[in-house]
């Protein structure tokens, strides 16, 4: 394990359950609205943009991975124990030991509102290229962070970095990474309300569409391949 491993192991109780019970906890206390949330960031992030679901994904600083366990073949990673054992409760393949992560193994490392978290992102965005398939793809989802007011505290999200398409852009070309798709991508409105009275499926058409017409809760979408 490398220092910068050790750091970021030094931060998991950051990550335990308290963490996840303030911040996701409609997540995890409902299956259902879990299930349709997977089902929503499917649609927006992999269909929407012409990417195969069902090929071989690493989603990487999942979390209780809800962003990608739709998905038919997921591998999850979080150096968080809460996280994982939550995922393995629920008969997910999870790992948290990085030197456990297949080398060559996958079509797309997914890193969804993770690497902001993460002091070392440079180092992290060259480490990935080793988990991809040759013509593999990385899937980077970050924030738009927005707020102007002065703090000298640091606060619960734990948000170490950020970054506009730009400022991506040459992060990504300095790791060795080439983007060639860019795009606003939108949270789910009222995806909880309307997955209580249609449909699964129903229900994530509609909020999509809505989330779109909204502009809800904006990220930062990037899709980039390999230089080398």
């Amino acid at each position: 394990m490398n220092s910068s491993d050790t750091n970021k192991r030094s931060d998991i109780e950051l990550y335990n359950q308290d963490y996840y019970s303030s911040h996701y906890a409609r997540v995890f206390e409902d299956k259902n609205y879990y299930e349709i949330l997977s089902l929503y960031w499917k649609k927006a992030i992999f269909e929407q943009n012409k990417l195969n679901p069902d090929l071989d994904v690493l989603d990487f600083g999942c979390g209780l991975g809800q962003v990608s366990a739709a998905l038919k073949n997921v591998t999850f990673f979080d150096y968080s124990d809460y996280a994982v054992n939550f995922l393995k409760r629920n008969g997910k393949k999870a790992l948290n030991c990085i030197e456990n992560i297949p080398e060559n193994s996958f079509d797309f490392l997914l890193s969804s509102h993770s690497l902001e978290h993460s002091p070392t992102p440079a180092e992290d965005l060259k480490n990935f290229h080793r988990y991809l398939k040759p013509g593999g793809k990385l899937i980077l989802v970050l924030p738009v962070e927005v707020d102007l007011k002065p703090s000298l505290v640091p606060d619960s999200n734990q948000h170490f970095q950020c970054w506009t398409f730009q400022t991506i852009t040459n992060l990504l070309f300095h790791c060795g990474w080439r983007p060639v798709h860019q795009n606003l991508l939108y949270g789910p409105f009222l995806l909880k309300t309307i997955g209580s009275i249609v449909s699964q499926n129903q229900a994530v058409k509609i909020a999509y569409w809505l989330s779109y017409l909204k502009k809800n809760y904006p990220s930062l979408l990037t899709i980039a391949e390999s230089i080398n």
